[in-house]
This record gives structure tokens, C-alpha cells and sequence, in this order.
């Protein structure tokens, strides 16, 4: 049961990703489950609800960066709820290893 309730989770802020006030407190409500429920599903599997829900905002900005065209990078990270570009670089260069800038230059040059 934990791990379908987990699943859920997951699920939800994957389909809420663009939403600025995705929090933990949404996820518990939409899924019906209390926060701290979520919060301890979380703990199981070595991570915070705050730290997936960077980690797959940071994934989605990411492909995003691979679509053909050029939205800019500070439309990216405002549409994935970073709060600036320098935040959203400075996390993703801590994630990828390299700037949003310079991904997006390696993934044109292939």
C-alpha cells in the first residue's frame, strides 16, 4: 500500500510541475493522505517531498532545454517555479554538472 501511495505522489507532482504552488501540503491533499504520511513515504525512499519535487522540476526544465527552438532559459526556470534564473542555474549546474546554457550549446553541437 505505501509503495502505491508513493507512486501516487510521485505521479502528482509530475503532473503538477509548472504549478508555483506545488508543495508538499498540495500533494498530501491530492492525494488524500496526511503530510506527514507523505513526508515519511518520502523518508523511505532516502529523499524529501521538497527534493523530488526539485529533482523532477530540474528533469523537466532539462528536456525542455533539448526542444527544438529557444525559449529562453529564464522563461524555462520561471515556468518550472525557480524563482530566478541564478537560482535555477546554480541548481541545475549542482544537478547536471554544467549551466543550463551550456547544456543547451553541447545538446545543439550534437
Amino acid at each position: 500500500m505505501r509503495a502505491a501511495h508513493l507512486r501516487r505522489a510521485e505521479d502528482v507532482i509530475r503532473r503538477e510541475l509548472k504549478n508555483p504552488e506545488l508543495s508538499p501540503d498540495l500533494v498530501a491533499e491530492a492525494c488524500g493522505i496526511s503530510k506527514r504520511y507523505l513526508h515519511e513515504l518520502f523518508s523511505d525512499a532516502n529523499a524529501t517531498v521538497s527534493q523530488y519535487i526539485r529533482e523532477q522540476r530540474l528533469i523537466a526544465a532539462r528536456d525542455m532545454l533539448d526542444l527544438p527552438g529557444h525559449a529562453p532559459i529564464a522563461e524555462i526556470a520561471y515556468r518550472f517555479g525557480f524563482s530566478d534564473q541564478a537560482q535555477f542555474s546554480r541548481l541545475f549546474r549542482a544537478a547536471f554538472g554544467q549551466t543550463p546554457s551550456g547544456y543547451r550549446a553541447q545538446r545543439r553541437a550534437i
